[in-house]
C-alpha cells in the first residue's frame, strides 16, 4: 500500500452518505417541492417543469445480494422531478461540491 502524502490524498465518502445526511437534515413539509421549482428557475432557459409521483413498488428479487440492503431502500415510491433547463458546466461542480453552495456567493438567489 502506497504512502499517503499530500499529493495523493484524497477524501473519500460515499455519495450515499452524504444523500442519507442531507435527506435527515432537510426540513419537512414539501420545501423540496419549492427547492425543485427554484432549481429550474435558476435553469434560466427553463420552459417546462413537471413533478411525477410514481406509486409503484417494485419487487427485491432480482437485486444482486452484494450490499442488497441499501438497493431496497430504492424500490419504494418516488417523486420525479424535471425540468429542460439542462446543466451547465458550473452545474457539475456546484452537484460534485454539495456542501458549498454557490448561492452563499450569489445574495439575490
Amino acid at each position: 500500500m502506497p504512502t499517503p502524502s499530500k499529493e495523493v490524498f484524497g477524501l473519500r465518502i460515499s455519495p450515499s452518505t452524504v444523500l442519507q445526511n442531507l435527506l435527515r437534515h432537510y426540513p419537512s413539509g414539501g420545501q423540496f417541492i419549492s427547492e425543485a421549482l427554484q432549481n429550474a428557475e435558476d435553469a434560466n432557459c427553463a420552459t417546462k417543469f413537471c413533478a411525477l409521483l410514481d406509486l409503484r413498488q417494485h419487487p427485491c428479487e432480482s437485486l444482486r445480494s452484494f450490499k442488497k440492503g441499501w438497493r431496497v431502500k430504492l424500490q419504494c415510491q418516488a417523486i420525479v422531478f424535471y425540468d429542460n433547463g439542462g446543466f451547465k458546466d458550473e452545474d457539475w461542480d456546484s452537484l460534485q461540491s454539495i456542501y458549498k453552495s454557490v448561492k452563499k456567493q450569489r445574495p439575490s438567489q
